[in-house]
């Protein structure tokens, strides 16, 4: 479902930086320490920001990367965007404006696009539905003209999609903090990197191996 992005590191139970043992636990609930942070569609600042977060606000990180970004949960008001004509209302409605509506995917390995509430940016992906999955469609959006011209419906996150935060904008527990810290990016980490696998996404997954561990395997490549 979707490829693989490469470079980021996640431990569901016992992170192990160094051949130190820590005892923080993935997923894990903490809030935003900095003044203001930006949630974005990818690892790293080349990516869109899709929320701004205020001192406090909670995110829930499931994993960081070699840079320094932490994945976390879609928050409150996060959503996405699928091509309408890859999802059909499952109530068989007639009003396809209807808010709050049900759709089913019929187009198989239909990707959704990680929206934003700061601009209209949508050329992330990172998961791809298979015919038949369903999805809260939140409204139906028709754009008249420019680069995404066309019949959208705009969606609650999908199972899999995450936004990235840079970690030390969080209040995270002090020996993940230090790991986060401590990542040592490789060669080609980051956007190029991204770039780069999306032409080997798809064994991907298999060459990920452990580096995926704790993570739902549909995290993919931030790359259309």
């Amino acid at each position: 479902m979707g490829w693989l992005l490469p470079r980021f590191f996640a431990f569901a139970i016992c992170l192990l930086i160094g051949g130190v043992g820590t005892t923080a636990e993935l997923p894990l609930t903490v809030t935003v320490s900095a003044a203001q942070t930006y949630l974005r569609a990818g690892p790293s600042d080349d990516f869109y920001p899709t929320e701004r977060l205020a001192f406090g606000a909670p995110v829930e990180v499931w994993a960081f990367d070699d840079l320094g970004y932490c994945a976390v949960r879609p928050v409150q008001g996060s959503f996405s965007w699928m091509r309408r004509c890859d999802v059909e209302d499952a109530a068989a409605s007639a009003d396809a404006r209807e808010i709050g509506w049900v759709g089913v995917v019929v187009t198989d390995a239909a990707v959704a696009r990680v929206g934003s509430q700061l601009n209209d940016l949508r050329h992330v992906t990172q998961v791809a539905l298979e015919a038949g999955e369903r999805v809260r469609v939140l409204e139906a959006v028709t754009v008249a003209e420019g680069r995404q011209a066309g019949d959208w419906v705009r969606i609650e996150p999908p199972a899999g999609e995450f936004r990235w935060v840079r970690g030390e904008d969080l209040a995270l527990p002090p020996e993940l903090a230090a790991a986060v810290a401590t990542s040592e990016p490789e060669a080609g980490a980051g956007l190029a990197a991204a770039g780069a696998g999306a032409g080997v996404a798809p064994g991907a997954g298999a060459a990920a191996g452990a580096s995926t561990a704790g993570l739902p395997s549909d995290l993919s490549s931030p790359l259309v």
